[in-house]
C-alpha cells in the first residue's frame, strides 16, 4: 500500500475535525452558524494542516 493511500485517511480526518473546531472557535459562539469570515479562516488553517500531513507524504512517495 502506498505511503500517500496511508496518510490520506488521518490528513482528511485532521482536515474536517478542525475545520470544525475551528469554525467554533472564531465564530465566538457554540453554535456555529452563517459567518463567512470564521468559515474561511477555518478553512484556511484546516488546509495548512491538512497539507502539513500530506505534502511530506507525497515527497517521501516521490523519492521512493
Amino acid at each position: 500500500m502506498h505511503i500517500v493511500a496511508i496518510a490520506a485517511g488521518p490528513a482528511h480526518a485532521l482536515y474536517f475535525s478542525c475545520y470544525e473546531r475551528m469554525k467554533l472557535l472564531f465564530s465566538g459562539t457554540a453554535q456555529a452558524g452563517h459567518n463567512p469570515i470564521a468559515n474561511g479562516l477555518a478553512g484556511c488553517f484546516a488546509t495548512l494542516f491538512h497539507d502539513a500531513v500530506m505534502v511530506p507524504a507525497d515527497g517521501t512517495n516521490n523519492i521512493f
